[in-house]
């Protein structure tokens, strides 16, 4: 529906449904039929020839699937009389009232010859004018009749007649109560506790969170003297004024079948069911009186029934209390509804729903049934929690015209109006049966024999994503459930070593997050690191988690497996299974590589999918992905890398609703090693060893030093230091001696100190005189080469100078030594002369 139509035509709209709800309600309300099945029998399903009829005429009762003589008919009649209509085809019984008798019982029974027993018991009341009937009880139908006054004018005494009739007796007092126990001069005091039985071997439980009364009748009114609620024993005191007993006559204690936030009734525009005990015969004025009376297990009667769902609706209002859910309006929780003859499993009132169509009338009605199913009265008042919070993500009159009946075993967008209200739906029924089985675990030990949390929720062990309400309520349940139990079959699912460590309060706290209307909404709060999420929790372990339950329940995708190539620096390919949702899959997913703590390195673009529901698809990662990923990754020890890969799965639909857009969600981490070289470091050093670190690990490698002589310590020192770390050893240390020459060309040598460090001389080579080869070697850098002629004619003529000894210099500087001669050179002391004799150093 639009929403944004015109107020003018939303009040109307709103008017005309409140009218035809409440007029359903008239026409359906009572014609529930009794689901008490004895283990040897079966319910026959009668049928009606008139509705509510005249005192003179009869009733006729038919049950059409029994052919008469296949079956041995009998039939038991208590305050009206029947009788089994003669050849007839089927079975048939005509019932009258018998004047100044108010309620009748008709118990018929029809035996095979193989035994088999079907039975079916129908309920009247006979108000003088009109015999009333009830398929369910035999108060309902004194209220059916009582409805039809409602429709018509009548006096406070019919209202007051109905209203003290419709109620009940709580006929069974334990043992030692009533009884004075203490005097008190100003006041008179009634307290004590009170409890029902839950079954017919009477296994007895206190009477919780019961609004209790102390009143006095007139004929015109009742006053209300002092009232209060049952704590969690069902204790009570309540106290009033010694004088009220010589002011009334008829004094009376009630229980009503109210608590702090709804009221149990038969109708929506009923008092609450309640329980009175006369207690003005009893009481002594200024004594305390001590009362503890007892609700009896009657099936017979609805008021007994509606003690059963005020009790199980209490568990829900007792855990959400305690987890700090206020509320300022109570629901009105209409017993029986539903109407077992109208095949329509679509019809308003057939079973148990929750809305609230102003913020003042919140309405709940609990199928005829459902009395005693404690998780669907407790997954109902759940609705009423979600709407007073503000998660309730779809307008009532919406909920209403699509009527919202749900299977919780299949994809609800497959049947619903659009995707936004099926993931509304989806989530909001998920979560209720989450929170109606946390409830009662909570509660365990205090409802033994009412509650069994694991078996009474009907799961399919199928799970086909997040349109379904098994999946999500799976999901959300196995957040707080240590146990990680599958309900339906009783064994443990898949989980991480580590356990979510939720306590009830956390998990109420982060999934009644107002605005949490859908899963991905709850998704995104665990995405948003910077929330809150507890002293004891970490972000990074919840996330993967999360992910961990999201893939178990196919709601994220799948990594099957990461095809790894031999060469680390090619990209892998991710090889998947789709999930979503059966009709609906994820149609993109996002690519994001982590290192081992979860840190993120790389995430890629959206990728379009086009698979079906568990279909394999491949995705390959792009090499710059995957070159980024490897370039902020940190080695292990091994000298390997951990890298963690997952897949957000996303449901993108063509439409302008920012609620209709699945995901992210994000799947199970698949975990791959590859080998990358470590990031060593100097890390210590000794006299005779060093050690490198890692950067990225705790890994390291010490070796000796490779000592040896080098000019790097100073510009003027040299020593001896280690090539591979640079240790220097302080007592090699000393200034350089460029006394060694070295070559720099066919003519020239340098001077050098040994260490290596480059002097500033040049000088020519000084040859040995050639041998006969002609072989000359210089004596300062030992250069070698083949010196042309014997030593004569232009060599001679070439001579610039010569020593004593008969050594020369040549034109081109070139300085040849007689054997003499060396020793002087090296020392720098030989003199050449000129043609003129004059003589010239070296």
């Amino acid at each position: 529906m639009n929403r944004r139509f015109s107020k003018y035509l939303l009040l109307n709209l709103v008017l005309f449904i409140s009218i035809v709800v409440i007029v359903s309600v008239f026409e359906i309300k009572m014609n529930a039929l009794d689901n008490e099945i004895g283990n040897e029998s079966i319910e026959l399903d009668p049928k009606f020839s008139a509705l509510n009829i005249d005192i003179e005429d009869s009733l006729t009762i038919s049950y059409e699937n029994i052919d008469i003589s296949d079956f041995e008919c009998s039939i038991n009649a208590n305050g009206i009389t029947a009788s089994i209509v003669e050849d007839s085809d089927y079975l048939q019984c005509e019932v009258e009232a018998i004047e100044g008798v108010e309620f009748g019982e008709l118990t018929v029974s029809a035996i095979s010859d193989d035994g088999t027993e079907l039975i079916s018991t129908v309920y009247t009341y006979n108000s003088g004018e009109k015999l009333y009937y009830s398929e369910f009880a035999k108060d309902q139908a004194l209220c059916e009749g009582m409805n039809e006054c409602l429709e018509g004018a009548f006096d406070y005494f019919t209202w007051k007649y109905w209203e003290e009739e419709y109620s009940g007796s709580m006929s069974k007092i334990l043992s030692g109560s009533p009884s004075v126990i203490s005097a008190n001069n100003d006041t008179t005091t009634i307290s004590g506790n009170i409890y029902w039985e839950t079954d017919n071997i009477h296994t007895t439980l206190p009477l919780r969170n019961a609004y209790v009364e102390i009143i006095a009748k007139t004929n015109y009114e009742y006053i209300v003297l002092d009232s209060g609620y049952t704590r969690a024993n069902g204790e009570y005191s309540l106290e009033v004024a010694n004088n009220v007993f010589s002011q009334y006559e008829d004094i009376y204690f009630r229980v009503n079948l109210e608590a702090y936030t709804f009221k149990v009734r038969s109708g929506w525009h009923t008092f609450a069911y309640f329980f009175d005990e006369k207690i003005s015969d009893i009481a002594s004025p200024g004594y305390s009186l001590k009362f503890d009376p007892c609700i009896l297990y009657d099936i017979s009667m609805a008021i007994y029934k509606a003690t059963y769902v005020h009790q199980s609706m209490v568990i829900a209002e007792r855990f959400a209390a305690e987890m700090g859910f206020e509320s300022d309006t109570k629901i009105r929780v209409t017993y029986p509804a539903g109407n077992k003859n109208n095949p329509n499993p679509n019809a308003l009132s057939y079973s148990a729903f929750c809305w609230g169509p102003l913020e003042t009338n919140k309405y709940c009605a609990i199928g005829w049934h459902n009395y005693n199913d404690v998780n669907t009265v407790v997954h109902e008042y759940s609705h009423y929690i979600q709407c007073s919070m503000g998660n309730y993500g779809e307008e009532w009159y919406e909920i209403l015209l699509e009527l919202p009946t749900h299977d919780p075993n299949i994809d609800l967008y497959a049947n619903k109006k659009d995707k936004s209200f099926a993931m509304h739906l989806t989530w909001t029924e998920g979560w209720g049966y989450a929170f109606a089985a946390l409830a009662q675990k909570y509660y365990q030990t205090e409802y033994v024999g009412l509650t069994n949390y694991v078996t009474n929720i009907p799961f399919s062990g199928y799970y086909i994503g997040e349109f379904q309400e098994d999946s999500v309520t799976s999901f959300l349940w196995d957040l707080i459930d240590p146990m990680k139990t599958n309900w339906n079959i009783g064994v443990s699912s898949p989980v991480l070593d580590y356990q979510l460590p939720w306590t009830p309060q956390e998990w109420w706290d982060m999934t009644t997050v107002q605005g949490t209307y859908r899963l991905p909404d709850f998704i995104n709060l665990i995405e948003n690191e910077s929330y809150n999420f507890g002293v004891d929790l970490d972000y990074k372990q919840i996330k993967e988690y999360i992910a961990e339950k999201l893939t178990l329940y196919n709601i994220a995708p799948e990594i099957i497996s990461v095809d790894i190539n031999s060469v680390v620096t090619n990209p892998p390919i991710i090889n998947l299974i789709i999930n979503g949702s059966t009709e609906h899959p994820n149609n993109a997913v996002v690519v994001t590589i982590y290192d081992s703590s979860n840190k993120m390195l790389a995430k890629s673009d959206k990728i379009p999918v086009n698979k079906g529901h568990l279909e394999a698809f491949n995705v390959p990662i792009s090499s710059d992905l995957w070159t980024e990923a490897i370039n902020k990754s940190k080695c292990n020890p091994d000298g390997t890398t951990t890298l963690k890969i997952s897949v957000e799965g996303y449901r993108e639909d063509d439409t302008d609703d920012i609620y209709a857009t699945s995901g992210p969600y994000t799947s199970k981490y698949y975990t791959i090693n590859i080998a990358i070289p470590h990031n060593f470091q100097l890390v210590s050093s000794t006299s005779t060893a060093h050690t490198y670190g890692c950067t990225d690990c705790n890994y390291s490698v010490t070796s000796e030093h490779d000592m040896r002589l080098s000019m790097s310590i100073s510009p003027t020192e040299h020593g001896y230091k280690c090539h591979d770390c640079g240790y220097v050893d302080e007592s090699t240390v000393g200034t350089h001696s460029y006394d060694y020459w070295v070559f720099v060309n066919e003519t020239t040598h340098r001077s050098e100190c040994t260490c290596g460090a480059r002097g500033t001389t040049t000088a020519s080579h000084a040859f040995t005189l050639p041998d006969r080869r002609g072989l000359v070697v210089c004596v300062g850098c030992s250069y070698t080469k083949i010196f042309g002629g014997d030593g004569s004619g232009n060599v001679v003529m070439s001579i610039t100078r010569e020593s004593l000894n008969g050594s020369y210099i040549l034109h081109d500087g070139t300085i040849m030594l007689v054997d003499e001669d060396i020793e002087a050179y090296l020392n720098g002391t030989l003199v050449f002369y000129d043609k003129n004799n004059v003589p010239q150093t070296q």
